[in-house]
């Protein structure tokens, strides 16, 4: 049932944070596509200053495990979604139903993970 509201989406996923010429850096892939259904949580919007207005959270299902922020070293996956990166916070697996998938919270990344030239 997931699979027939499902779409195609980007996701960038974060290797381990290592120093650099004295920097933090860490690499990351372009996951393409991922077929998920992703849902505004609430209706709870930032506005910028071009007017327009994107949701804060996002709630996504599917078969894809995403790895989630677990701490502010730690970066979480990053879901393209209507122009914006939203940043994984929390992946749970669902296996207790038929459908078995993953339910993932994402939250608006407010510096765009520095890929904003890519949306």
């Amino acid at each position: 049932m997931i699979a027939f509201f499902s779409r195609p989406y980007k996701v960038k996923r974060f290797g381990k944070e290592r120093i650099v010429d004295g920097y933090t850096s860490s690499g990351y892939v372009d996951i393409s596509p991922v077929p998920l259904d992703v849902q505004e949580q609430d209706y709870t919007v930032t506005s910028e200053a071009n007017g327009k207005r994107s949701p804060k959270t996002l709630n996504a299902y599917g078969q894809f495990k995403f790895v989630a922020a677990e701490s502010p070293d730690t970066r979480g996956d990053l879901l393209l979604y209507k122009g914006k990166w939203y940043e994984c916070k929390s992946c749970v697996e669902h296996g207790n139903t038929l459908l078995r998938h993953f339910f993932a919270t994402f939250q608006l990344d407010p510096d765009q993970g520095g890929f904003a030239d890519e949306c």
